[in-house]
């Protein structure tokens, strides 16, 4: 078995073993918490209690602690996982271990809390800028096309896929008002290669990268 197979099982143990606890913690006033960003948001309403798959901890690769809580399931385009960013580790793995209960208590409560609504479509952040993708297109495309399950293959590819558009569309460099201005079908080009990257398992560009525990982002814009 290697580490990251029993890392795995470890959180699934993990997850076992707190989740009486965590039951009752959510009870308490005051221990729900709302997503601070969009990619959150859309994952949140799948984090159920049947679909919760494991709560991890584990080194970061440059350093501190990450806390994860990955889901059994989520639509495509739809992060499975919320916890500690990758350029925001926790600086000590006790701290960690603090974050990712406090994560799920906070997710039961939440859970327990949630209106019954649509769930916001999942969305995708470029430059800042959060654009919505729709499950509509994903469920089309799938249907015709299911060898794109996978959209780009990897994250790499996806990468690639990301910076040629950019650079295809926005020579100058992309800001919210040059897409604005953009004809309708370069606006549809940049989307499809926004959902294919989604689906890669690409939600950011430029990607996050792996740092040392550090500080926080400013909320992202939304395309008009």
């Amino acid at each position: 078995m290697n580490d990251w197979s029993q890392q795995y099982k470890q959180g699934q143990r993990r997850l076992r073993q707190l989740l009486p606890w965590a039951r009752a913690e959510a009870e308490k006033p005051g221990s729900s918490v709302e997503a601070r960003s969009p990619l959150g948001a859309t994952t949140m309403p799948w984090a159920t209690e049947d679909n919760l798959d494991a709560l991890l901890i584990h080194p970061a690769p440059k350093g501190g602690w990450h806390a994860d809580l990955v889901l059994k399931w989520t639509p495509p385009g739809t992060p499975n996982c919320l916890g500690s960013p990758v350029h925001s580790p926790h600086k000590t793995k006790p701290e960690a271990e603090q974050a990712a209960k406090g994560l799920l208590v906070a997710v039961l409560a939440a859970a327990k809390n949630a209106a019954v609504t649509e769930p916001p479509p999942p969305a995708f952040i470029l430059h800042s800028c959060s654009f919505r993708l729709d499950p509509l297109i994903y469920e089309i495309a799938l249907t015709v096309f299911p060898e794109r399950a996978n959209g780009y293959g990897t994250t790499e590819a996806a990468i690639a896929k990301v910076e040629e558009v950019e650079a295809s569309l926005f020579p100058r460099g992309f800001t919210l008002d040059a897409f604005n201005a953009l004809a309708h079908g370069d606006k549809a080009s940049l989307l499809t290669v926004l959902h294919l990257a989604a689906l890669t398992g690409l939600y950011v560009y430029p990607p996050r990268r792996d740092a040392s525990p550090s500080g926080h982002e400013a909320p992202p814009e939304t395309p008009h």
